[in-house]
């Protein structure tokens, strides 16, 4: 029950900016629990935040360069949960894992918010 209800997948959209309002963490995007990266996303959006005030940006400009972060890691974490929630994708999960380890590397980072930032 403690966990029922959270709407793993959220993304705010830029279309749901408010003039003054810079969200924050849960309010900006939900990742799935699995993936441990719900703090890192909240510091990577106030960093963000704060950063598009201090340059005169708006939130609206925020709110666009949030989405662009927030879209990769939150949808890659979406599909991996979504494949690991079956007993066969579990397996599969395990067998690459195992053949190929470079693959489950690459497979967290691309859940990672912090790729984004590394990208620009």
């Amino acid at each position: 029950m403690a966990v029922s209800g959270v709407p793993y997948g959220y993304l705010r959209s830029p279309g749901d900016s408010q003039p003054g309002l810079f969200p924050l963490g849960d309010q900006a995007a939900v990742i799935p629990s699995f993936a441990g990266d719900g703090i890192a996303i909240a510091l990577h959006m106030a960093f963000l935040a704060a950063r598009v005030h201090a340059s005169g940006g708006d939130s609206n400009m925020y709110q666009r360069l949030a989405y662009t972060d927030l879209t990769r890691p939150v949808r890659n974490a979406e599909l991996l949960a979504s494949v690991l929630s079956y007993r066969l994708g579990r397996k599969a999960a395990f067998l690459c894992a195992r053949l190929w380890p470079t693959m489950l590397r690459e497979t967290i980072l691309e859940t990672r918010v912090g790729q984004s930032l590394r990208s620009r």
